[in-house]
């Protein structure tokens, strides 16, 4: 790969680092690394002591202000699609997706979980047809909330698109993707970033839009709705599955993806069903699958390298 990809990376969670740092390491020939680090977090030096292992870095310091939103806007901005037009978007994220689901390490996994799926995904990057890329699970579809006032301020008033012309509503939840520079820098820019940064350096600490819409939230929407103004789509990574054979699910099967910890698993089928694993061997995998009220222990075993029948349910040992 003759030009680095960017990995804008707002880390305000520097406990979170080393998870990161993991999955970066296998294709650290292959990026260029951003960090932006919170100006007063007495423990950036977690980052800055190690982030030396990459031959190609930048670390940023900013404010508490505009969630992940506003950093990203900052490091976008000096970002020059003329070497890489794409750049990947993630986060230091520690909030829950439904009250159980850690989202970070399925959009972890799903972007850069190892080399072969960060390479898949820059290869689906090269069309001119791709906007971004996340998770498909995480791909939401008119979910403004409280939010529609602001967005379509912001779409009129700063971005110059005419809300009413947005017809796919789509957006990368949890905000991280691989996304097409020369696209964003045409909506996000030194005309629009300034405007905005206006109104996100008025949003700090934890944001969140329950009662009201934010700008932080709107633009995550935002960031998708580009997408489909300009003409291109959002599309889903494919990470590797395990077929379980179930009587009872569509085309009697489903796809379990165990994640880059080990540990956590979900099933492709719904994101909603999250589990531990607590024993993955040649023969046997046994899966705590928690998203329950009450969590269930099921063991399962392999008939082949990528297939798995249920032998047991409520295995307590």
């Amino acid at each position: 790969m003759n030009n680095r990809i960017p990995v804008l990376i707002w880390a305000y969670h520097v406990d979170l680092w080393p998870e990161i740092l993991s999955l970066l390491l296998p294709i650290k020939d292959l990026i260029d690394v951003r960090v932006g680090l919170y100006e007063h977090n007495e423990d950036n030096f977690l980052v800055e002591d190690s982030i030396k292992v990459f031959d190609k870095y930048y670390i940023s310091y900013h404010p508490n202000c505009g969630g992940d939103v506003l950093p990203f806007l900052w490091q976008l901005n000096s970002l020059d699609f003329d070497k890489s037009d794409i750049f990947l978007k993630i986060h230091t994220k520690k909030s829950l997706f439904g009250r159980k689901i850690e989202w970070r390490k399925i959009l972890y996994y799903n972007l850069i979980g190892s080399r072969s799926i960060f390479l898949k995904n820059i290869n689906k990057m090269a069309s001119m047809k791709t906007g971004a890329i996340t998770c498909g699970n995480l791909i939401m579809k008119n979910l403004e909330n409280t939010n529609s006032e602001i967005i379509e301020k912001i779409s009129e008033d700063i971005l110059h698109i005419p809300y009413n012309q947005i017809k796919n509503k789509k957006f990368c939840g949890g905000n991280m993707f691989f996304g097409q520079t020369s696209t964003f820098k045409s909506f996000f820019n030194t005309d629009s970033i300034p405007k905005l940064e206006k109104q996100l350096s008025k949003e700090t600490g934890k944001i969140t839009d329950i009662k009201k819409g934010t700008y932080a939230h709107s633009l995550e929407r935002l960031f998708g709705y580009i997408i489909d103004y300009n003409k291109q789509k959002i599309l889903r990574t494919i990470v590797p599955t395990k077929r379980i054979l179930n009587s009872l699910a569509p085309n009697n099967r489903l796809h379990i993806i165990t994640m880059y910890d080990n540990s956590s698993c979900y099933l492709e089928e719904d994101i909603n069903v999250v589990g531990n694993i607590l024993l993955n061997s040649r023969e046997k995998l046994k899966v705590e699958w928690y998203h329950l009220d009450n969590p269930v222990k099921r063991m399962y075993k392999y008939i082949s390298d990528n297939t798995l029948i249920n032998i047991e349910a409520n295995v307590n040992e």
